[in-house]
């Protein structure tokens, strides 16, 4: 009898620490879930809130009575040519950015650089429409079949760097065209603008020479948007993407061509709008998470967060899967240090069965969703 008593007790001392059911029966991981929960399993994707867009917020500064309007100096420095200066207006302040790579092909790099004007200055808001108008002319020059006529309702205005009150006269000078005959035989040939076939839908060409049948030689216009990115540099022109050293010449007829106006040093900044939009809108999304969780922290370094927020799929120039790999093993280790000071009485089974149940991705994934921020991952590319 005494042994049954003291056999009991131990079963109780057992149950009393957390390693036998209240049957007195050993714990079994598939089917006393109170213990140690099944491991939940995930799909390999999760659909997540939309992508945080800085955009909004600046198209509702544009919507309000007042708003005090930033400038900003873009600086494009362009090998073997001269720097190509513009000023972005916009009606908060932007993110501070430092300078980057752009590749124009698999040849050819910019460096782009973005600080305030000198001397710092705001705009008079009376120049507001002439910005627009000039703003919508470097924009129709390459994106035409993307705008409708007459729409100004820009979240940002890109003009030249010159005093506001020359912008009348630069407008007048760099809007429209010119028959290609009458443009050929008054201005050099660095002066041109996109030369366009009027009776062909008046697609972009870039000018290149011309000759003596009465046609004017000429390549096209690159399509890709994306110039952050030195692979899509490299693409044949089948795959979206263009080299200009590369492109095949081809011929249109000088009768029924036109040139524009405006000169090839802003097609070229048109083209490389969407990249620098792009800059600023991760700066922003980086800017925003860190504002949300490390301002408090010490944490001062945004490309780690930028890093951190970057999808393989995204096709940036890093993405989290290194910082994924390292913070994984911290995660398991403060677990696991956890566990075995909380649970002295655990065999290695249970520990090892309670840490993959809480670092678990479903887990994981809950936690990200719950905290609000998958709006910051950026998983489509720029496109």
């Amino acid at each position: 009898m005494a042994k049954k008593d003291a056999a009991f007790q131990a079963y109780v001392a057992l149950y009393k620490k957390g390693l036998i059911n209240e049957n007195l029966l050993p714990l079994l991981l598939e089917k006393d879930g109170n213990m140690v929960a099944n491991i939940e399993t995930r799909a390999s994707l999760e659909e997540v809130s939309h992508t945080f867009n800085p955009w909004i917020s600046i198209a509702k500064s544009w919507m309000e009575s007042r708003y005090f309007l930033r400038k900003k100096l873009i600086s494009i420095a362009r090998p073997g040519r001269s720097t190509l200066y513009l000023v972005v207006v916009l009606p908060q302040e932007m993110p501070a950015l430092e300078t980057f790579t752009i590749y124009w092909d698999n040849q050819i790099s910019y460096s782009i650089s973005i600080s305030d004007t000198t001397p710092t200055s705001t705009v008079d808001i009376s120049f507001i429409p002439i910005m627009k108008q000039v703003t919508s002319t470097i924009f129709q020059a390459v994106y035409f079949n993307r705008m409708p006529t007459g729409r100004d309702d820009f979240l940002a205005l890109f003009i030249p760097h010159i005093g506001e009150g020359l912008l009348q006269s630069w407008l007048e000078e760099s809007a429209g065209n010119l028959p290609a005959t009458e443009v050929l035989k008054t201005k050099r040939i660095a002066s041109y603008g996109l030369v366009r076939d009027q009776a062909r839908y008046a697609a972009p060409h870039i000018f290149k020479e011309t000759a003596d049948d009465g046609m004017v030689k000429v390549i096209g216009l690159p399509k890709r948007r994306d110039f952050l990115h030195r692979s899509y540099a490299s693409k044949s022109d089948t795959e979206n993407d263009v080299d200009c050293s590369e492109k095949p010449v081809f011929s249109l007829p000088l009768e029924s061509s036109t040139i524009d106006n405006l000169p090839m040093e802003y097609i070229e900044f048109s083209l490389l709008i969407p990249s620098i939009m792009h800059r600023l809108w991760r700066q922003a999304l980086a800017l925003d998470l860190y504002n949300a969780i490390f301002e408090e922290q010490g944490f001062l370094n945004l490309d780690y967060v930028i890093t951190a927020t970057n999808a393989p799929s995204a096709n940036e120039d890093s993405n989290y899967q290194r910082l994924e790999f390292i913070g994984d093993s911290v995660l398991k280790y403060l677990v696991c240090v956890n566990l075995y000071a909380t649970k002295p009485s655990w065999p290695e089974g249970y520990l090892s069965r309670a840490k993959d149940q809480k670092v678990a991705n479903s887990r994981l994934s809950r936690a990200a969703r719950s905290e609000e921020h998958t709006s910051e991952l950026q998983s489509p590319p720029l496109s």
